[in-house]
């Protein structure tokens, strides 16, 4: 609401001289009134000029479509929000955002992905924000009411540059206005029964990011504002690119090249942040040794539970092996491993892969081959559906190693 606002504004700033068609094309009527008269200018040429107008005027953001402006004007506003609406990098990441939307959608397993730092740190924000989720999931006025009670907070993380309100950048496709709710039968169908889970998604973020700032905010000195929030945005492993300076173009293409370009941003940032001083490098350091500390303690209790041994449960923590972190279940006649996710495991996994590269087989990296490359195969994970889908036709493989071709039967089931 707080960004629409200001969009609203900034579109009717009197300064700016923006008009609507109908307003433009009674300019014309007034400028052209004597060639009407005499019937030298017919209404066809007079509609014809008015679309070269419009076409020069243009500006190709959202909160500017009904409006017109001045060649100069447009063209100033077009270089600050670049042309993104008309590329293929748009119509890409409208695509992206629609599969992901459809993909990451569905999903209760917020509190133990995004969330999985804050279980170890604050269990009782992460409790509560939990609980949150799980009503918003059921009622559609529960966020709204619980955003009314902490109205103050919710106001200051937003104007901090939080992403506190909107869903992230993972479910942006589920977003009114987004592909999926242009299509009326997905949007009747799809689009209603997946809204209630991007809303419990949100909720519990929003929950766990408001908590943890209330709990902060009185012993932050008011210039680490700033810093401190992006700090709690970081340790929800959440990143708002706009607000940390990155270019709008560049922003597009990260979110048309990877599948949560925020969620690997965040936690980079949270690593990153653990070197700084003050109250942001504090938020790092406890939040990331939490999550080793805790992680660790969790794994070796539940494997002790599940009768594994304590030599298993050593190699099992060495990132790199195939089975790290994971734990053996036996599903009826066969063993499966399981474990939690996340993005910091991922990236432990990935420095466990680049030196067991390097340890045995240092060729493999003049490679760009998921099966050698440790770099090319975790991007090949975490590539966004439409790169993703690309990849798996040139290859004719997908990430599994299944096979992978471009019939629209092959692709209706992708």
């Amino acid at each position: 609401l707080y960004k629409r606002m200001a969009d609203k504004r900034l579109a009717a700033d009197p300064e700016l001289g923006g008009i609507t068609r109908k307003q433009l094309d009674s300019q014309l009527r007034d400028a052209y009134a004597e060639e009407i008269g005499a019937g030298t200018m017919s209404d066809e040429r007079l509609a014809k000029i008015g679309d070269s107008i419009e076409s020069a005027g243009r500006v190709w953001q959202p909160a500017f479509f009904n409006k017109i402006f001045t060649r100069d004007t447009a063209d100033a506003l077009n270089k600050a929000f670049p042309n993104s609406q008309s590329t293929f990098r748009y119509a890409a990441a409208s695509v992206n955002n629609a599969l992901k939307g459809l993909w990451l959608g569905f999903d209760l397993g917020v509190g133990f992905i995004q969330g999985q730092g804050l279980l170890f740190s604050n269990p009782a924000v992460w409790a509560k924000s939990s609980v949150n989720s799980l009503r918003a999931l059921v009622s559609r006025n529960f966020f709204p009411e619980w955003v009314s009670r902490n109205l103050d907070p919710v106001r200051e993380m937003a104007q901090l540059g939080s992403s506190v309100g909107r869903l992230e950048e993972m479910l942006a496709g589920l977003e009114g206005g987004e592909l999926l709710h242009r299509i009326p039968l997905v949007k009747q169908t799809i689009g209603r029964a997946i809204t209630p889970f991007a809303r419990q998604f949100q909720t519990f973020l929003d929950t766990a990011k408001v908590e943890l700032w209330k709990g902060l905010r009185e012993v932050t000195p008011p210039e680490q504002w700033g810093r401190a929030v992006q700090s709690l945005e970081a340790v929800l492993n959440t990143s708002r690119m706009e607000s940390k300076g990155v270019s709008a173009n560049r922003a597009l293409t990260e979110r048309v090249l990877f599948i949560a370009p925020s969620y690997y941003r965040g936690a980079l940032d949270l690593i990153a942040g653990m070197a700084e001083r003050g109250v942001s490098g504090s938020i790092a350091r406890r939040a990331v040794g939490s999550w080793l500390a805790g992680g660790a303690i969790l794994y070796y209790g539940v494997a002790k539970a599940l009768g594994m041994s304590d030599e298993d449960i050593r190699r099992r923590f060495d990132p790199r092996r195939s089975d790290f972190l994971m734990w053996r279940v036996k599903i009826g006649n066969r063993n499966t491993e399981v474990g939690f996710g996340g993005i910091f495991k991922s990236l432990l996994r990935l420095a466990g892969n680049a030196v067991k590269t390097s340890v045995e087989h240092p060729g493999d990296w003049t490679s760009l081959a998921p099966e050698k490359n440790p770099f090319t195969r975790w991007y090949r994970g975490h590539a966004g559906p439409v790169v993703g889908a690309t990849w798996d036709m040139f290859t004719g493989k997908d990430y599994l190693g299944r096979d992978a071709g471009i019939t629209p039967g092959e692709l209706g089931q992708r």
